[in-house]
């Protein structure tokens, strides 16, 4: 893995508000777990993943991310369900790795990532509709 090889972050600190209990069995160590699980079903080996003690949306648990160099969109989602997203997150990242600017429109995306997106952040220099003005030294 590279510094700008696509990865996929998962948050494990996740919960929903209200739940108690101890950090292994918090609903997002469950997402990154279930994701685990998944990739070694379909037989992917390949991707970039780090666990990631907290991504601060504490509000739309469970969280991920997708990050890939200065050159790629930065996307982060949230409110998915470990026993039920783990296949619609990998879908999602496959797609966003395929693209050298990782740009990936709504409609590309699952359902719950379409729903329970957090931020889509350009990366610098790019040019596109999303940007509506560029302003230097400001």
């Amino acid at each position: 893995m590279t510094a700008s090889s696509p990865t996929l972050d998962i948050c494990n600190r996740c919960r929903p508000q209200g739940w108690e209990g101890p950090l292994e069995e918090r609903p997002g160590r469950k997402l990154a777990q279930a994701v685990d699980a998944e990739l070694a079903r379909r037989g992917v080996a390949d991707v970039a993943r780090r666990d990631i003690y907290c991504q601060s949306q504490c509000k739309r648990a469970c969280t991920v991310a997708f990050a890939g160099g200065a050159a790629r969109f930065t996307f982060l989602f949230g409110d998915l369900d470990p026993q039920k997203h783990a296949g619609d997150v990998i879908d999602a990242f496959l797609a966003y790795r395929e693209r050298p600017d990782g740009f990936l429109a709504r409609a590309e995306r699952p359902a719950p990532l379409r729903e329970g997106i957090l931020a889509r952040i350009a990366p610098p220099g790019w040019r596109g509709e999303l940007v509506l003005d560029e302003k230097s030294g400001v």
